[in-house]
């Protein structure tokens, strides 16, 4: 980004692409189109979560979620199911992802930290 105007607002993938370059073979495969037995593994033995959606204006909400480790349920290969979510975060979560919002999880494990 050098002697890029710090006010620049980058709205697409290619401008992206073109002002910081492609992403790294290392964290290309690190995207998994499905969860293997290590993501499954961890999952099963975290006690808590922050679940995170921005919204395509740019509102952003982080609800922490812990219980037993288990407490997160893998329903298959491409679903788990946190059942301590209450209805208003469902919903949050469910009309920002029908928008063009995101949304991500943080699962922490001891004192390690994975996305």
């Amino acid at each position: 980004m050098d002697g890029q105007d710090s006010n620049t607002v980058i709205s697409s993938d290619s401008e992206l692409r073109r002002n910081f370059g492609e992403p790294m073979e290392l964290a290309i495969q690190k995207q998994l189109g499905k969860l293997d037995v290590h993501c499954k593994n961890f999952i099963s033995r975290s006690p808590f979560l922050c679940i995170g959606t921005s919204a395509a204006d740019g509102k952003a909400d982080v609800s922490p979620r812990g219980d037993p480790p288990g407490f997160v349920q893998i329903l298959d290969d491409n679903t788990i199911f946190i059942p301590t979510l209450g209805l208003a975060t469902i919903l949050l979560m469910v009309s920002r992802r029908l928008l063009p919002g995101r949304s991500g999880i943080k699962m922490v494990l001891s004192s390690k930290i994975c996305t």
